[in-house]
């Protein structure tokens, strides 16, 4: 039968049959329709007896679809409305909670069934047209740049397939080098050391300087707790205290065979790399070079690989692994070659990653878990092209910064 709802004459109907005080169902009961009568009036099918708020007695008192007052109305599972019924993170069932277009993990962002080594690009020219991404640290999610112009740029690089910019800050005459130990941040430039606190990456805060004539646009920093260690165009190595109240101060001035090029810091020893070539070993307690040795070529950068070892980029000859068990005798001990021009190092659980000025900028990986046979283990193009000058390496990417871009890298598609 078909089934509608009562019509005014079905109302009439009843009103006539509240003489009897009887209760009529109307010629319309088989779809369930039916008017009681109380205390001589009629009640609507959608009146509430008993005024609950409840007409129906569906649960539902206000009529907001949700029943069971638990915010889900429509029974979907998605009770805050964000499109994410399960509580994955992932709102609109792609798989890809995170939000950096890979779904499945496997490197592939773009469907292309190749490993995306270059997961995201952030061009500096917005920050300043004649950028030369001098330096680079990262720390909690945030890239800070050093463009080699007047201007350190903050990046958010939390989602690495889209890094945004969140403060540019400019400081004369420029800015060449930067050393990170949250939330104690330095700045080099010629002539002098900024102090930035960056506790609040949103709005990083300068509060103090140091000047010193031998501080040139190639010096690099690093910071390590309460200090910054700088190499200088006139061979020496200083050591800053960032703890003083009104600007940071020189502690102490040690004297190097040769400029210095790279700095890595490990407790109470520095290991510098000499743009003459060779490797400074630092004993940080005593303030004095207690070794030093020869590399194949001019050394550009440095860095740990393990409590015994450090690995350092010289150039067109690639890299040399050199022995530090003994700080009084340091000893290469290996090299690779065919890496290009290898211009900066960094390292992550025992894989070194190479910066390379060649080809329009490569990224290499290598294996020198082994110190004495380090073994290629891939490279990638940057795209677009441009000249690597520095990187860092955290959360599984390679932070590279040159001109006139940052590039981001996923390490996990370096060699597949």
């Amino acid at each position: 039968m078909t089934c509608r709802r009562p019509s005014s004459r079905d109302r009439a109907r009843a009103r006539a049959a509240a003489v009897v005080q009887a209760l009529l169902v109307s010629a319309h009961a088989g779809c369930g329709w039916m008017f009681p009568l109380e205390g001589g009036r009629v009640v609507d099918a959608g009146a509430d007896a008993s005024s609950d708020g409840d007409a129906d007695g569906d649960g539902d008192a206000d009529g907001d679809g949700d029943a069971d007052g638990d915010g889900d109305a429509d029974g979907d599972g998605d009770a805050d409305g964000d499109g994410d019924a399960d509580g994955d993170g992932d709102a609109d069932g792609d798989s890809d909670a995170d939000g950096d277009s890979d779904a499945d993990g496997d490197g592939d962002a773009d469907g292309d069934g190749d490993c995306d080594a270059v997961t995201g690009v952030y061009d500096l020219t917005a920050v300043d047209q004649n950028a030369l991404g001098r330096g680079v640290a990262v720390a909690s999610g945030y890239a800070y740049v050093a463009t080699g112009t007047q201007h350190m740029a903050v990046i958010d690089v939390s989602n690495p397939a889209d890094p945004l910019l969140v403060r540019s800050v400019r400081d004369d005459p420029g800015v060449d080098g930067v050393g990170l130990d949250p939330p104690r941040l330095a700045i080099v430039q010629t002539g002098s050391l900024q102090r930035v606190n960056v506790e609040d990456p949103d709005t990083p805060v300068f509060d103090g300087f140091v000047g010193h004539d031998e501080i040139w646009e190639s010096s690099r920093v690093v910071v390590e707790g309460d200090r910054a260690y700088v190499t200088t165009w006139a061979a020496a190595l200083l050591v800053v205290d960032l703890t003083t109240d009104e600007n940071p101060t020189i502690r102490t001035e040690i004297g190097l065979s040769t400029n210095g090029s790279g700095v890595a810091v490990a407790a109470v020893v520095a290991y510098v790399a000499l743009g003459g070539g060779g490797v400074a070993v630092v004993d940080l307690d005593t303030e004095w070079v207690v070794g030093e040795t020869q590399t194949t070529g001019a050394a550009f950068g440095v860095a740990r690989t393990s409590d015994t070892h450090v690995v350092v980029a010289v150039g067109e000859l690639g890299i040399d692994l050199v022995d530090v068990t003994n700080p009084a005798k340091p000893i290469q001990v290996a090299g690779l070659g065919e890496l290009g021009t290898a211009v900066a190092v960094a390292v992550e659980d025992g894989v070194a990653y190479v910066a390379d000025t060649e080809e329009g900028g490569r990224l290499h990986a290598v294996d020198a878990s082994s110190p004495d046979a380090p073994t290629p283990i891939g490279s990638v193009q940057l795209d677009p092209e441009g000249e690597p000058r520095d990187l860092a390496v955290a959360d599984g990417h390679a932070y590279v910064a040159g001109s006139t871009y940052l590039w981001i890298v996923d390490l996990d598609c370096v060699g597949r």
